[in-house]
């Protein structure tokens, strides 16, 4: 930042920031520094390049931040697959290995349990306390 009181004929541009790439703020530091014709100016330079490092420097962190973040989600939809992968696959080799017998024997055993649970039931909401009181 420049220092000082500001004289008559004095000029302050001001320009909107460019988004070079990083090599390209270096090469233009060095040669700032390089040409600088007095302690002022080499200041302003030096102060100048080291913002601008400072800016490229947080844009790399943020690009490093961003690429974790994919590669992170890559790593859990990856992970994810394969899981999901393992599972079909147990599926599937439960499907064909089964034996057809023992499966509609079990299958028949079932459904007995199930129609006797139901009858069961029904007789016991045909019960009511008259008929435990007669």
């Amino acid at each position: 930042m420049p220092h000082g009181t500001p004289g008559n004929g004095d000029t302050l541009t001001v320009s909107p920031s460019t988004s070079g790439s990083l090599f390209t703020r270096l090469d233009a530091a060095i040669n700032s520094i390089n040409n600088a014709s007095n302690s002022h100016v080499l200041t302003q330079a030096i102060d100048k390049a080291l913002a601008e490092i400072d800016a490229g420097m947080s844009r790399l962190q943020t690009g490093r931040g961003q690429a974790g973040d994919l590669l992170n989600r890559a790593d859990l939809i990856e992970s994810n697959n394969s899981a999901r992968s393992n599972q079909i696959q147990n599926d599937r080799s439960r499907a064909e290995d089964i034996d057809m017998v023992k499966g509609i024997s079990d299958f028949q055993n079932q459904q007995i349990g199930y129609d006797a649970a139901l009858k069961t039931y029904a007789q016991v909401q045909r019960l009511s306390l008259f008929n435990y009181m007669s």
